[in-house]
């Protein structure tokens, strides 16, 4: 007895419509003719004749990248504060970010020689000064600008050096190295001043400390452990 099997269907191919990329809304220019994406996959369209224009580092005119996506770096938030400044428009009002999307604006004004944005985000940085003093001096001293590190470097006094020396450029390592030396000094000095004051007697109807006829400094033993304690607590801040 011959038994036919019918074979079974051959199941169709699912047609699987392709996700297409998310272009920034106000990058979409229908005259591009050159395509950025971000880090987190969000295309820009650009015209080249404003990156030559604005720009001393994006691809001019003679340089044709044959419908390719030129994929770079930067987050779709810097960019998109980034290419502002490129187009001739209003400027963005860079007041308004947070110091992380600052500096990321910042470093890519300097990488990508966007000359506009370069200045204004030098002068906003300061306005961050100092809970991001760490930040500021890095980008200061990695992009040369001397009297941002002036402004940034007293707010690291008590930070460590090590942690400094992590951010700073071998040209500015010496430099700060004898500006923290000469902290340890200060530092070195006022308890060696503190040490050498006259401890009050607990007898002593005068509280805290005072200055005799002589001017010889003298403290009772609280305000001198006190002095001592803390002295020697920013000295170890230092290291």
């Amino acid at each position: 007895m011959l038994l036919i099997t019918q074979a079974p269907q051959m199941e169709s191919e699912c047609s699987v419509q392709e996700e297409k990329t998310p272009i920034h809304p106000q990058f979409n220019d229908s005259e591009a003719d050159v395509t950025f994406q971000s880090v987190d996959g969000i295309l820009f369209n650009l015209r080249r004749k404003y990156l030559e224009l604005n720009t001393g580092a994006f691809p001019g005119a003679e340089f044709d990248t044959k419908g390719e996506i030129t994929h770079l770096t930067e987050t779709s938030k810097v960019l998109e504060v980034l290419f502002q400044f490129v187009y001739p428009k209003e400027q963005p009002d860079v007041e308004e970010l947070s110091f992380m999307t600052l500096a990321g604006v910042a470093e890519a004004a300097e990488k990508y020689e966007v000359y506009a944005a370069m200045n204004i985000c030098k002068l906003q940085m300061k306005r961050f000064l100092p809970e991001h003093a760490l930040g500021i001096l890095a980008h200061a001293s990695k992009h040369d600008y001397p009297k941002l590190v002036q402004e940034a470097v007293p707010h690291l006094a008590r930070v460590p050096l090590v942690k400094v020396l992590e951010v700073l450029p071998p040209q500015y390592v010496l430099p700060f190295v004898r500006y923290h030396e000469s902290w340890n000094r200060v530092f070195e000095d006022a308890l060696k001043a503190i040490i050498e004051m006259k401890v009050a007697s607990p007898s002593n109807p005068r509280q805290h400390w005072y200055f005799e006829r002589s001017l010889t400094p003298q403290a009772c033993h609280s305000c001198m452990m006190s002095l001592v304690t803390g002295t020697i607590f920013l000295r170890l801040t230092l290291m």
